[in-house]
């Protein structure tokens, strides 16, 4: 069982938007106030008494317990090992491009320089599962920058370049060449040929069977061609 230090630091790195309710000892209710987190407290029931005893129940706010356990924002450091859910799929509390670092396994790109993460490079081969995270987080990102709740044949375009470039760093001729091929092809075998179409395409089309597959192969191509240019 973790101990309460332990628990708080895992709440801090959930960077939840809502209130985290848990008990704390006094000590460490005036610990956390003294830190400046946002707590809010309240005597526990009668009934919560018996059991607890001299405990409070406390309501912290995620995103602002910061005890310096982490090398970001809720990311990095102890942080790192932690995963949240997200719509229904884990994701590890690693920082991105940019976010302060201390070793490569602080980043997601599993690179740090000079304190700072650097950008994952486009096209890279990746587990599946990191894979399947890319393209969940390009749905997901774009779907709020519409503010809808799915995508349409005019996002594909976005949504694989945002997958294949999760931190959209400059493609090369070649790349943005083999790109554009890719994704004419890949919506002329869907019927998405139309940009204009209303109909929606659900997170489970563009991150599942036909789409993951086109994924897959244009990586393995761009990295194919990458070789090639080296030879």
């Amino acid at each position: 069982m973790l101990k309460v230090p332990e628990v708080l630091r895992r709440v801090g790195c959930l960077r939840a938007p809502w209130a985290v309710d848990m008990y704390v000892p006094d000590e460490m209710h005036d610990m956390l106030a003294v830190q400046g987190t946002d707590v809010s407290s309240s005597k526990p029931m009668a009934h919560e008494r018996r059991v607890l005893g001299p405990w409070h129940k406390v309501t912290l706010a995620p995103d602002k317990l910061d005890a310096g356990f982490d090398t970001d924002v809720d990311c990095g450091g102890e942080c790192r090992d932690v995963t949240v859910l997200d719509r229904g799929l884990w994701f590890p509390r690693r920082c991105g491009f940019a976010q302060q670092c201390e070793i490569g396994a602080d980043c997601l790109s599993g690179s740090c320089v000079s304190g700072r993460c650097a950008a994952r490079a486009p096209f890279a081969a990746v587990p599946e599962t990191e894979l399947i995270r890319n393209m969940h987080y390009a749905y997901f990102h774009l779907a709020e920058q519409k503010n809808e709740d799915t995508l349409d044949a005019q996002d594909v375009d976005e949504f694989f370049k945002l997958v294949f470039n999760p931190d959209q760093v400059d493609l090369t001729e070649t790349q943005t060449a083999l790109l554009d091929q890719g994704l004419v092809q890949f919506k002329d075998s869907q019927g998405l040929q139309d940009s204009g179409s209303s109909v929606a395409l659900q997170y489970g089309f563009l991150a599942r069977g036909r789409s993951l597959q086109f994924a897959k192969e244009m990586i393995q191509s761009a990295n194919a061609a990458s070789r090639r240019r080296e030879l």
